[in-house]
């Protein structure tokens, strides 16, 4: 159940849809300009293109080149595309997509390529090339900042003449997520506004910026898309908003099932998406429903499907993907030691003060002529007690908070080594076994537990 927050979030989401909806000018829809924004792939189809802050596979080259670096596995992807309608405007075009995802050594980053071809029915064939590559600059526990940039060489040629222009584009993105859960993304395509008139008519691809917005939870995931487009050529500037969200739902043996609803609403074109698909032994197969809300009422389809290749144990992979962050918590243990020491070392000195503060006292009790010297050396070192008693407070709480954040990162190693296990098709006994572990290791050590009982309950439930 979502908590209050989120469901402020979404419900804001949703009214602005909606004002959206009211506002938007309710003159005919134009038609749309050469390589403007209408997807790669069926997931993100099936969103209604609310993925500028998802982007966790090959569709990042289209909407997002930072989330390629969130992709740790060999991606091998193709697609259809039959639409009559985009976010950008009425279109009549077949496109047939190619995309590989290459991650590097480190998992920090990866390269990504795509070769798409598609035809404007009786005016033009399509053709780009494009390679992007995204970067992990940042990542701590609680966040993480990917960049991104790529490069496109479009050409188009016409159907009817010999006329045929070629031209580069140039995308840049960044992705922000937040304590693992939420996702903030922003991208502009086309950047440099190529220019791509063909037979006597003046056209280029609009420069495109896109916000978006995404929230992950247990296999679910929202999204919300702002995407605005500035004037090219002939075609006036335009607007979409666009909410999605997507279902995962896993079984033992048959692999993961998704099922994914979508709404875009702009000043051209509104519609409503369905999509569904099947990740099962590293194959992702995806299809989307594109039903136009507003103009001809004729529908789209998308149809996509991705090869990932990489370590075959789960486990490795897991282990693998945690190399990163060994260094980090062989810091935190060496702060918790020092800091542990630098304790010892300030108890000490509060103990020598309060015997000679004592010492002090006696001393004056017995000698009341001398009374007046002493005074400030006792004034001295009460403040010297009360600084020193401060900075013991100060490093005991930081101490603990450097156990929870340890006993916190253990806890997500074991969480994460549970769904490699679950991944792998562990044994529903190995599985309960290993979460009864979690629950005997982290039971009164203030973690949320509620994700392991939850977890042992579906499994008993599964039975």
């Amino acid at each position: 159940m979502m908590d209050r927050e989120r469901r402020r979030f979404w419900r804001g989401g949703g009214i602005l849809l909606a004002a959206a909806c009211l506002c938007r000018p309710l003159f005919p829809r134009p038609l749309a300009a050469a390589f403007e924004d209408f997807g790669l792939g069926a997931r993100a189809a099936g969103v209604s293109g609310a993925f500028t802050a998802v982007s966790d596979d090959i569709s990042a080259l289209e909407y997002n080149p930072a989330g390629l670096a969130q992709q740790h596995r060999l991606q091998i992807g193709s697609g259809l595309l039959r639409l009559f309608q985009q976010p950008a405007g009425v279109v009549n075009l077949s496109d047939t997509s190619l995309a590989i995802v290459y991650p590097t050594e480190d998992l920090r980053s990866s390269w990504g390529a795509s070769w798409r071809s598609f035809t404007e029915k009786d005016f033009a064939r399509n053709r780009a090339v494009q390679l992007g590559y995204g970067l992990n600059v940042h990542r701590s526990l609680h966040h993480r900042v990917d960049l991104g940039l790529s490069a496109s060489v479009m050409s188009r040629s016409a159907l009817r003449s010999s006329s045929r222009i070629t031209s580069v584009g140039a995308d840049a993105g960044a992705m922000w997520e937040i304590d693992q859960k939420y996702v903030l993304g922003f991208s502009v395509l086309n950047a440099n506004k190529p220019s791509l008139s063909l037979a006597g008519i003046d056209d280029s691809a609009p420069p495109t910026f896109k916000l978006g917005l995404a929230e992950r939870v247990r296999g679910f995931l929202l999204s919300l898309d702002y995407t605005q487009r500035l004037a090219s050529a002939n075609n006036p500037s335009s607007y979409t908003y666009a909410l999605g969200m997507e279902r995962w739902l896993s079984t033992a043996r048959f692999g993961s099932y998704a099922f994914r609803a979508g709404m875009g609403l702009g000043n051209r074109t509104d519609q409503v998406t369905l999509g569904a698909g099947i990740h099962f032994y590293g194959a992702q197969l995806d299809y989307a429903l594109l039903v136009p809300a507003s103009g001809q009422h004729i529908a789209g389809h998308a149809l996509s499907l991705i090869l990932r290749f990489g370590e075959k144990d789960p486990e490795a992979e897991y282990e693998q993907l945690l190399n990163q962050e060994i260094e980090a918590r062989r810091e935190l243990a060496a702060l918790l030691e020092f800091t542990e020491k630098q304790l010892s070392a300030i108890k000490e000195d509060l103990s020598l003060s309060q015997k000679e503060l004592q010492s002090l006292k006696d001393q004056l009790q017995a000698k009341d002529q001398e009374a007046e010297s002493f005074r400030g050396k006792i004034d001295a070192l009460i403040n010297r007690q009360k600084e020193v008693a401060q900075e013991v407070r100060a490093i005991q709480v930081n101490k603990e908070k450097l156990k929870r954040e340890r006993t916190e990162n253990i806890f997500e190693e074991d969480w994460e080594a549970y769904k490699a296990l679950r991944t792998a098709g562990k044994s529903k006994a190995e599985l309960k076994a290993h979460l009864e572990g979690m629950l005997k290791r982290f039971r009164g050590q203030e973690v949320d537990l509620s994700p392991v009982n939850q977890e042992i309950f579906n499994l008993l439930q599964s039975r």
